[in-house]
């Protein structure tokens, strides 16, 4: 698999044109999620895009980015709408930024 990127208009660096979607991460079994994220970097992805429609894939996105987590590029929505629900409060995203920020 070879990774095309694209430059970062600000802050310079560049950007995978592929990413990784944490979006139904959720349905994966924690193992899984780890081998999804890890089979990624190894072959050149550096963008992760971590809506998640529930927060039960952020210990192991965690795991997974443990000391490699600058080589990651985050993405994140705020205020995302899903068709059962509206994603609010402080404690969804709490709990993902200190998640990853221990990583």
């Amino acid at each position: 698999m070879k990774v095309e990127y694209r430059n970062m208009p600000h802050g310079g660096g560049k950007i995978s044109t592929i990413g990784i979607g944490a979006g139904s991460l959720h349905e994966s079994r924690p193992q899984e999620i780890k081998d999804v994220i890890s089979y990624g970097m190894e072959h050149g992805i550096n963008l992760i895009d971590t809506v998640m429609y529930d927060s039960s894939a952020v210990e192991p996105i965690e795991q997974a980015l443990k000391g490699q987590r600058d080589e990651m590029i985050m993405q994140m929505h705020l205020g995302a709408v899903y068709p059962k629900e509206h994603i609010r409060g402080q404690g969804f995203f709490q709990n993902l930024r200190e998640g990853l920020s221990r990583s």
